[in-house]
């Protein structure tokens, strides 16, 4: 009997290089579709794939792209997007792109979080994702709005949250104009519905329903 080949596991790097590419293709959309102008005075805050389309544009050659798609060549890739976006539509008082590529401390951190009018979270793989919760529970005032990749664990949980595929850069466009666009009322209904359930469902609400299940194990049939 052939034993399946395991697909080898993408390190942290990796997966971080493909959410920034797919959050800077999506830039690239929406850029493309509405221009720039109207969108100077939002912030948008995304946590750090490069989609294959971009990847193929800047990288034509089949092992050129082999190559970037791994590690440090993608953090290239994702550094000239960077550098593409800024000076098309930069100016000499303002960049449209911070690109930090490093930890900030909490207090930074939370800093960010509320400069944030949009927050995106958009994973190609990935757990329950504590980001988008911190971003969520930072909003004591009910502004803000998260787009969240679907295939985000939170995403099953934080339903007020936008969904995106973000291997469809044109979604992530449109979601992107819409976040930036959506009514104060309809953003403080989102985000306080949201706030409720990051706040009701906390770590100590999580560790006693694990305990519950460990104490209560399920009867055979």
């Amino acid at each position: 009997m052939q034993r399946r080949r395991r697909k080898p596991r993408r390190t942290q790097l990796e997966r971080r290089n493909e959410t920034q590419g797919a959050i800077l293709s999506a830039s690239i959309s929406l850029l493309a579709k509405h221009g720039y102008a109207g969108f100077s005075a939002s912030r948008v805050a995304a946590e750090a794939g490069v989609s294959r389309g971009a990847l193929e544009h800047y990288f034509p050659k089949k092992n050129d792209l082999i190559a970037a798609a791994t590690g440090y060549a993608m953090r290239e890739a994702v550094e000239r997007l960077v550098g593409q976006i800024n000076g098309e539509f930069g100016t000499a008082g303002h960049t449209p792109i911070t690109y930090l590529y490093r930890k900030l401390p909490p207090a930074d951190l939370v800093a960010c979080y509320r400069a944030a009018d949009v927050m995106l979270v958009t994973p190609l793989c990935d757990g329950m994702n504590l980001v988008a919760k911190e971003y969520v529970a930072t909003r004591f005032d009910d502004t803000g709005v998260l787009i969240l990749s679907e295939f985000a664990g939170a995403a099953t949980e934080l339903d007020e949250a936008l969904l995106v595929n973000p291997l469809d850069a044109d979604w992530m466009a449109d979601r992107l104009r819409g976040a930036v666009d959506l009514s104060p009322g309809e953003t403080r209904r989102r985000m306080a519905a949201l706030r409720g359930r990051v706040l009701e469902h906390d770590v100590f609400a999580w560790s006693s329903s694990c305990l519950r299940a460990i104490e209560s194990p399920p009867q055979p049939a």
